[in-house]
């Protein structure tokens, strides 16, 4: 907006965005696969289908931004193929059942004396605030706790924040030091964690997804995660002399990435203005 001064309106300078390609870091909220809520992959998809990336871009960004898709992204080894997760909260719905999360008036009804008392508790008491989050059948909530040490997406989160509540997952924001953020996503302190990776020309997957890092904390691979077909793909890539055979080997680390659903892909802007 600042940029409709006089010249500008005149036609004296032209405002232009000249696009590039140029390797993008993995940027957007990750997910710790040791936190017990996120072992579970059909919530992970739950939450992906539940990140309304058109709204923040349209209301907060003047949609200046485009959406992230691969681990990969401005690079030859971003598969081409992949589709990012859309915003759908009839689909979320259905991952969140397949999880294992209802309401808690569902599960309280299956049984008639658990019938007798929801009507009765409807009728004595006002709703609370929480009874709106999905729980499991061991009672547990939809809930997790998104760190971050970028006060500036405070805003972001906390439209996603409405969006999750309307489905009924309890997303709860925590303001951290940036160090102590980062310091934290290293150690696997976490549930969820925003957070970006820098990018080089030439992607070094093994420092993110290989099983070596899955063992211990303090390194890249923050998700704990891995997998024997993701390792043997990692030394194709590493080791092979065929340019086809180590591109097909980094799609399809790309696609099992995608499938595994372990982090929400943020935006980027692959220009220069």
């Amino acid at each position: 907006e600042e940029y409709a001064f006089e010249a500008v309106r005149n036609g004296w300078l032209r405002r232009a965005r000249v696009f590039v390609d140029n390797p993008s870091g993995v940027y957007g909220l990750h997910m710790n696969l040791e936190a017990p809520i996120f072992q579970n992959k059909d919530f992970r998809k739950a939450v992906q289908y539940l990140f309304n990336f058109e709204r923040l871009n349209r209301n907060l960004m003047f949609d200046e931004y485009f959406r992230q898709i691969s681990f990969f992204e401005g690079t030859e080894y971003a598969n081409p193929n992949l589709e990012p997760y859309v915003f759908d909260p009839i689909l979320a719905r259905e991952y969140l059942e397949r999880a294992g999360y209802r309401r808690p008036d569902d599960i309280r009804s299956d049984g008639l004396f658990e019938s007798l008392w929801n009507v009765l508790r409807g009728v004595t008491f006002t709703r609370s605030d929480t009874d709106a989050i999905l729980v499991n059948e061991r009672g547990e909530k939809a809930s997790f706790t998104v760190i971050y040490g970028q006060q500036g997406l405070g805003r972001h989160l906390t439209v996603m924040q409405q969006e999750y509540r309307r489905a009924g997952v309890d997303m709860r924001l925590q303001l951290l030091e940036p160090g102590t953020a980062f310091e934290r996503g290293l150690e696997r302190k976490y549930e969820m964690t925003l957070t970006a990776r820098a990018a080089g020309l030439y992607p070094v997957p093994r420092q993110y997804l290989h099983t070596e890092f899955q063992r211990e904390t303090n390194n890249n691979n923050i998700w704990g995660f891995g997998t024997q077909e993701v390792d043997d793909l990692i030394q194709i890539y590493e080791e092979d002399l065929d340019l086809e055979a180590r591109l097909d080997a980094v799609h399809r680390i790309d696609e099992i990435v995608t499938e595994e659903a372990i982090y929400i892909p943020f935006w980027m802007a692959p220009y220069i203005r």
